[in-house]
């Protein structure tokens, strides 16, 4: 009998047989509250019911770590570095800024723009530097223009 895995994000993956399902088990991709999916009958059951399948990882005498100490891949996985978030996001922000630091806003649109810049710097992505270079052009550029009116 072979089976889908119904991963919690409703995800469908497989079909594999119960070989594959305890390699899974060892992986931590399959966890007993997850659900399978038979794949002629298409019946749904709980993985702790299919026969065959070692769920007595990590046990006194189990040769294989418990599932929790391996990862579980279909956890949800942050996008970007940790630190800052997603680091599309933060360069489509840095180009907003800069933009801004040159059109209409440029002490705020400067500054805000050094700062995103900055943190796709800090997240390895080396297209930080226009929008950096913009930003401080739009800053300087407007502090020489408060210069001229006080």
């Amino acid at each position: 009998m072979r089976y889908y895995v119904i991963a919690p994000d409703g995800q469908k993956y497989g079909p594999v047989d119960t070989p594959t399902l305890n390699e899974w088990v060892l992986q931590g991709r399959v966890l007993p509250e997850f659900v399978l999916e038979e794949e002629t009958t298409g019946r749904r059951v709980a993985p702790m019911t299919v026969p065959g399948i070692n769920w007595n990882v990590g046990q006194p005498g189990s040769m294989y770590p418990p599932a929790s100490a391996q990862p579980n891949y279909y956890a949800a996985q942050p996008a970007g570095n940790m630190r800052y978030g997603n680091p599309n996001r933060d360069l489509n922000n840095a180009w907003i800024w800069a933009i801004l630091s040159i059109s209409c806003c440029p002490i705020i649109g400067g500054i805000m723009g050094i700062i995103a810049s900055i943190r796709v710097k800090d997240s390895g992505n080396s297209a930080y530097l226009a929008p950096l270079i913009i930003s401080i052009i739009g800053l300087v550029a407007s502090l020489g223009i408060l210069g001229r009116i006080h």
